[in-house]
């Protein structure tokens, strides 16, 4: 039996026993009254040990909710800077085959224009790939972070429903 209903069956016993007249004091059947509390206190525990646990629970939810959005906010970091370092490399590959293939040209004797048009051509197709690259890795750490936010919000969620549901235990 609950703490809360062994107190509404003490308020029962106080309410129903005979009352003294003139006087507001009542006389209580002291074996029902100590019953009951005998009771309360043997129940009393276990109540106050669930509320520790759902504490504790609490606690280490939320603990374990920040240690993963943290590692998740490092993981997207190092994706993010990992993207951006390959796609300096990716472009600056690109820029050196355009340079190489502009020399070669020259070297070869083809029209100097050509040569100058087709470079260019290499280096804003190595510039706008190493911008897609960029905005895909920045998507990509802002899908990750949203993720996070999400699953932290539900975290959050549970952690206020499981306080809402001992709230109404504490009520009864």
């Amino acid at each position: 039996m609950s703490v809360l209903k062994l107190l509404d069956e003490l308020e029962e016993v106080i309410e129903s026993c005979a009352n003294l007249p003139l006087s507001g004091k009542a006389l209580i059947d002291r074996n029902d009254f100590l019953d009951i509390l005998k009771e309360i206190r043997i129940v009393l525990p276990d109540e106050i040990k669930q509320a520790q646990w759902i504490k504790q629970e609490r606690s280490s939810i939320l603990e374990e909710a920040q240690n993963e959005s943290e590692s998740m906010i490092e993981k997207a970091k190092n994706e993010s800077f990992e993207m951006v370092e390959k796609a300096k490399a990716e472009s600056a590959e690109m820029m050196s085959q355009a340079e190489e293939h502009v020399r070669s040209l020259i070297e070869n004797d083809i029209i100097v224009k050509e040569s100058t048009k087709k470079a260019k051509g290499i280096i804003q197709n190595a510039e706008e790939t190493a911008e897609e690259i960029k905005s895909g890795s920045l998507k990509y750490s802002d899908a990750i972070l949203k993720n996070l936010q999400k699953n932290i919000s539900d975290i959050l969620e549970t952690l206020e429903s499981n306080r809402i549901e001992l709230k109404n235990m504490k009520e009864k």
